[in-house]
């Protein structure tokens, strides 16, 4: 009887460590109409990721503070990437992406800080708090 209780118990330990590690295993987050070719950068915090993908800045999930860099806010998830908009990277190298926690993202493009987003402190750097 009591190996048949150990077999039990280990049993259902497996089982539950494998339903757990199904639901933490790496997820393919090229779905939609997003399919770079390279992804050379990837930064998340919290609630948004950005990366570096053939050399643009795209960025997916919380957008409440504009920290999308699509030239909106709003209280949507957005589950698929979005390439940030505007011309700032045009005709340059990006080569770093970071996020903040308190809803912004900065980019380096030959060699110059580019930020968007949440602005209450003055993190983004432009002499000001203005989002």
């Amino acid at each position: 009887m009591l190996g048949k209780l150990k077999y039990i118990i280990l049993t259902v330990i497996v089982s539950v460590s494998f339903v757990t590690l199904l639901n933490n295993l790496p997820v393919n987050a090229m779905v939609g109409q997003w399919a770079p070719t390279s992804i050379n950068k990837i930064a998340n915090y919290n609630n948004h990721t950005c990366s570096i993908a053939d050399n643009n800045v795209f960025c997916w999930g919380r957008n409440n503070f504009g920290q999308l860099g699509i030239g909106t806010t709003d209280t949507n998830n957005h589950m698929l990437p979005e390439k940030v908009v505007g011309t700032a990277f045009s005709g340059k190298t990006i080569t770093r992406i970071s996020v903040g926690g308190t809803g912004f993202a900065c980019a380096i493009a030959n060699g110059w800080p580019y930020c968007w987003g949440r602005n209450t402190y003055g993190q983004l750097g432009t002499a000001n708090t203005t989002s």
